[in-house]
């Protein structure tokens, strides 16, 4: 982050309204150099919806160096993230939030399934250290750790619980747990308390953007082949270019044994093949990728259609 003034504490309108060289001849405001998990994973998520439609690989080299680094410096044992170097108020949410979407973002991008069972990690930290629980009508999780007997108590925040429902309910989609499809209904109900949704006026996307992915699946894009596999990459880097924010790409190497439960029973082909799967059914097995960017649309539109 960076200082609103040049000099600490000193209002600087008249330094920007002056142009870009003007400013930088009286120098630049003060930087924060600390390094945070929760900014990182912000910086993350977004670095990977760049390389997702451009396919630059020095993009995702990127995003893992910063996960990386998270990781080996602000990661807790069992799942969690400090926010900097020292956290003596923490943990707090938003850190293994943020981190834990990234983590999801990159299984989503890569199939690798490390990154999948990270993001869970992070979801059930959250739930052991988060999870709003006064008494059984509380809802949300709070935005630093319950467990800490701090005064006054920790509130829920709304648009992390925003996060935490849509983070939560694609988990869900991928692993098919049941438990993080509670914990999703668990911050939906905090964001859905009259006197919460009521009190944002016309502020309330996190709630609509939530309750839209709840209630219905994602567009699900199965890859299923050898990760060396030219054809198999192909047809992945397609469906991640597939300009659809609620959608669910899985890369299946029969060929391993994955740690993530999938009840779609795929054949085992000669060549890599793409399947387009809804609720009840999946496509034909599709290999051509003009072929599988229709598909892709008509699944597309089909989501934006239901009410």
């Amino acid at each position: 982050s960076q200082d609103a003034d040049l000099v600490p504490g000193e209002h600087s309108q008249d330094y920007f309204n002056l142009n870009d060289s003007e400013r930088r001849k009286k120098g630049i405001p003060r930087v924060d150099q600390h390094i945070y998990s929760r900014e990182n994973g912000m910086a993350i998520n977004g670095i990977l919806s760049l390389y997702d439609v451009t396919g630059e690989g020095k993009l995702l080299e990127e995003a893992t160096t910063a996960a990386e680094w998270v990781l080996a410096h602000r990661a807790f044992d069992k799942g969690g993230f400090k926010h900097g170097a020292i956290d003596a108020s923490g943990p707090y949410l938003g850190d293994t939030l943020y981190m834990g979407r990234a983590f999801l973002h990159f299984y989503a991008s890569t199939g690798n399934r490390v990154w999948l069972n990270r993001a869970e990690s992070c979801a059930q930290f959250i739930d052991q250290h988060f999870r709003n629980q006064v008494d059984t009508n509380t809802a949300g999780f709070v935005s630093s750790d319950f467990l800490a007997k701090t005064q006054p108590r920790p509130q829920p925040q709304f648009d992390e619980n925003g996060v935490m429902a849509r983070f939560a309910n694609l988990l869900f989609h991928y692993t098919e747990r049941d438990e993080y499809k509670r914990m999703a209904q668990h911050a939906m109900r905090y964001l859905a308390t009259p006197e919460i949704a009521r009190g944002r006026f016309a502020a309330v996307g996190p709630i609509l953007l939530a309750d839209r992915e709840m209630g219905a699946d994602p567009v699900h894009i199965a890859i299923v082949g050898g990760k060396e596999d030219e054809q198999a990459k192909m047809l992945f880097q397609t469906a991640l270019k597939f300009p659809l924010s609620y959608k669910q790409t899985d890369w299946f190497d029969l060929r391993e044994k994955p740690s993530v439960t999938n009840s779609i029973p795929f054949p085992e082909l000669a060549h890599a093949a793409a399947y387009v799967c809804g609720k009840q059914s999946c496509s034909a097995p599709v290999t051509n990728l003009a072929r599988l960017n229709a598909v892709m649309q008509k699944a597309g539109t089909s989501f934006a259609e239901k009410k």
